[in-house]
């Protein structure tokens, strides 16, 4: 059923209209009477506007008088819309918010909270100018020596932009997908738009800039300096726009940002986008922006790490975004590994790099040459340096999650000792130790998973319901494996068999006993799956590793780097199944469902309508013949009404054979079309013979393997003699059903 319009939404808060505040951001302060929602003590967001998480067929015109204008900015990990709706004049932020998460619907709204911007080669600076020094302290050079990042990795900088006509940053920056998440459009054309001077970057100290050279300035160009992830690609997402002279950013534009990386990244559009760099953040009491953290959580699950500038003044209170436990925190230290004491360190930042007297690229009006290099100070400047040796340790082992790269950061850094009062246990990242640990020898994929044997769904974890399915239901050779939307039929439904001599698994479609094959054993970025008769070869053998997160992904034995992979990270169904790169994206984690594989011990069961638990399937007046009708009668303990349930190991489904008559319970022809009848046949091994059984809480839903259509009773009915046939599933009680073990 269609949920209510929000035509009532803030209707009722019209009693407690307040004048707006002149100043464009308010705070959040209740402490006289004490928080009933927690927004951060004391925390600036909009006053002007609310952010409201909302169920998709949810209609938000309704939201006026108080609310002008509604914009879809993202979705959340479930699909549900996120939108930003201005609020009038006369509203108090905190009162519309109270009001909207009453209503039938939205699922949460919160303020829109406000960020503000923290501040050997032939590259000529680098053996000229000891501002460079940043580079020797991490052991950058001796990293080098070893790997390059060398355009295979992208580093989206979430920032005021890049001049991207700097003479040492223009051959490393990502033009055709750079984005403005403040207006929602490419930055080419924002720069068309910005007037004749304009290069991209949107503030008058080049601090997006200057970011961008410390993390990838072009590396032995013979011009500059170079940045410590030697030639990553460098992605520009302007976050900031200037009000009242000030860089401002927002919790609308920053999940957009994440949005539009999040869809570039399942597309595949982009050249290992492994990195988000974001220099900015906000002080307050209280873990608040629980909008921007469900985001960043979820641009982790999708491969992709934060890291961030971990504070410049010095304060008690935590910096968010820097202090979520998801995000990796940078604080600065200078020349002699200490800490400026008005640079903030708590048990929330993760670690320390070079931050005071940073040399780079930048950018001033005052002089805007495309030449332009100087020395900063803070987190921000510290920030790109971890996010840049990441790079580096990505390049050596492309397959590492993103908490395996977090881990070889804190493990190879130079320890200082807990003892120590500037920097309390923190320790500076380095690179060379990083990039030697990064091998794989080292550290080592983790091991496959020996304890998946038996019959599964595999769903994809691109957000939707599609799972793997031979195509057409197939039982030839060379039929494609696809995802499609989950239909309850034999052709999505694999079994796993392990092989503990090479700790590889076969993956076997029941119907066609044939198995997902890699076609002519050729392991290659794009190669499509297909089955086909089970040979032992390599091709069919599949090694299954768990994520961080639970789900599970497929590694060909072909190729330890290479795995199953939903092309595009597409939520269309009959997608090609392919192999592809490791990148710990959603397209390629999978998991195992086992609803419809052995949930039903065998044995003797009565078997009830749960709406109506007296009323059971029955043999029509306990008939021995083929073709007597399946129907509902009064329970009254006769063998017409008792079913031997068994499972079958070989295909993964159920029969059901009546205890009186020996025959089972079969659909009438060949079953493919809902409304058929379900009768009673002789055992005959056919699919019209075979059921899958899925649990529901303490009851059960029954499909027909062949067609996928859920068994049910006609029109709800509860009588005695309502028949018993096959229909669309509709999670109606018609179609639940109680097992009741027969002693």
């Amino acid at each position: 059923m269609r949920k209510p319009h929000l035509r009532s939404l803030l209707l009722s808060i019209a009693v407690i209209c307040l004048l707006a505040a002149q100043f464009p951001y308010a705070y959040a302060d209740t402490a006289d009477d004490g928080p009933a929602l927690d927004y951060g003590d004391q925390a600036k967001y909009r006053s002007d506007q609310i952010i409201v998480t909302y169920e998709s067929d949810v209609e938000l015109e309704g939201l006026l008088p108080l609310v002008e204008d509604i914009n879809q900015i993202a979705e959340d990990p479930d699909g549900n819309e996120i939108a930003v709706a201005q609020i009038t004049d006369q509203a108090d932020v905190l009162d519309v918010i109270a009001a909207a998460l009453d209503e039938p619907g939205v699922i949460a709204a919160q303020p829109d909270y406000i960020y503000q911007a923290l501040e050997g080669t032939n590259d000529p600076l680098l053996g000229i100018n000891t501002s460079w020094w940043w580079l020797d302290a991490v052991d950058a050079y001796s990293a080098w020596d070893v790997i390059q990042t060398d355009r295979q990795l992208t580093v989206a900088l979430f920032d005021t932009g890049i001049n991207i006509y700097h003479e040492d940053l223009a051959a490393n920056i990502d033009l055709d997908h750079a984005w403005d998440a403040v207006n929602k459009r490419p930055l080419l054309t924002s720069i068309a738009q910005d007037g004749p001077n304009a290069c991209g970057e949107l503030s008058a100290s080049g601090h997006g800039t200057h970011v961008a050279g410390i993390l990838s300035s072009v590396a032995n160009n013979g011009i500059g300096g170079a940045g410590v992830s030697y030639n990553a690609i460098l992605l520009p997402i302007r976050v900031f726009s200037i009000e009242g002279g000030s860089l401002v950013s927002s919790t609308a534009t920053l999940i957009s940002a994440y949005d539009y990386l999040i869809d570039l990244q399942g597309l595949g559009e982009l050249m290992g986008l492994r990195v988000v760099n974001m220099s900015l953040g906000e002080y307050s009491s209280g873990n608040y922006d629980q909008l921007l953290h469900n985001k960043i959580i979820q641009a982790e699950s999708c491969g992709l790490m934060t890291v961030a500038a971990g504070g410049n003044l010095g304060v008690s209170n935590p910096l968010y975004p820097s202090d979520w436990p998801e995000v990796f925190s940078v604080v600065p230290i200078d020349i002699n590994n200490q800490k400026p004491i008005n640079y903030d360190l708590n048990a929330n930042k993760d670690i320390c790099a070079p931050g005071i007297n940073i040399y780079s690229t930048s950018y001033s009006l005052s002089s805007p040459s495309n030449s332009y290099y100087q020395p900063k100070n803070g987190s921000s400047m510290a920030a790109p340096i971890v996010s840049g040796i990441a790079c580096l340790v990505w390049s050596v082992n492309p397959g590492l999650s993103v908490n395996a790269v977090k881990q070889i950061l804190l493990d190879t850094a130079d320890k200082y000792g807990a003892e120590d009062p500037l920097l309390f246990g923190f320790s500076r990242v380095n690179a060379k130790s990083a990039v030697a640990a990064a091998d794989s020898s080292i550290v080592p994929p983790p091991p496959p998973v020996a304890t998946l044997e038996g019959f599964y769904n595999i769903s994809s974890g691109v957000g939707n319901s599609l799972v793997l399915d031979v195509a057409g239901a197939s039982l030839d050779n060379g039929a494609s494996i696809i995802t499609f939307t989950k239909n309850h039929t034999v052709a999505q439904v694999f079994q796993l068999v392990y092989d503990s001599s090479d700790d590889c698994y076969v993956i076997i479609n029941p119907r066609s006993q044939k198995a997902i094959d890699v076609p002519g054993a050729n392991a290659y970025k794009g190669a499509q799956l297909w089955q086909h008769m089970q040979n032992g070869t390599d091709a069919q053998k599949w090694r299954i590793i768990e994520n961080d997160d639970g789900s599970y992904m497929i590694v060909t034995k072909l190729d330890p780097g290479l795995c199953i992979d939903v092309p595009g990270a597409s939520r269309e169904p009959s997608s090609h199944m392919q192999l592809h790169p490791i990148n710990h994206t959603p397209a390629q984690k999978f998991s195992f469902g086992k609803d419809l594989a052995h949930t039903v011990p065998e044995g003797v069961y009565s078997i009830a309508l749960a709406k109506a638990p007296g009323q059971m399937v029955d043999v029509q007046w306990g008939s021995l013949s083929d073709g007597a009708n399946i129907q509902l009668w009064g329970s009254n303990h006769t063998v017409a009404q008792q079913f031997h349930i068994s499972f079958d190991p070989v295909t993964g489904m159920y029969q059901m054979i009546n205890v009186g008559s020996d025959k089972a319970v079969d659909v009438e022809g060949d079953g493919l079309v809902r409304c058929t009848n379900v009768w009673q046949h002789r055992q005959n091994n056919t699919l019209a013979q075979r059921w899958y059984f899925e649990p529901v809480g303490n009851s059960y839903r029954i499909y027909a393997a062949h067609s996928g259509l859920a068994l049910d009773a006609e029109g709800a009915g509860v009588v005695n003699g309502t028949n018993i046939w096959i229909f669309t599933p509709n999670q109606t009680p018609a179609q639940d059903w109680l097992l009741v073990q027969v002693p």
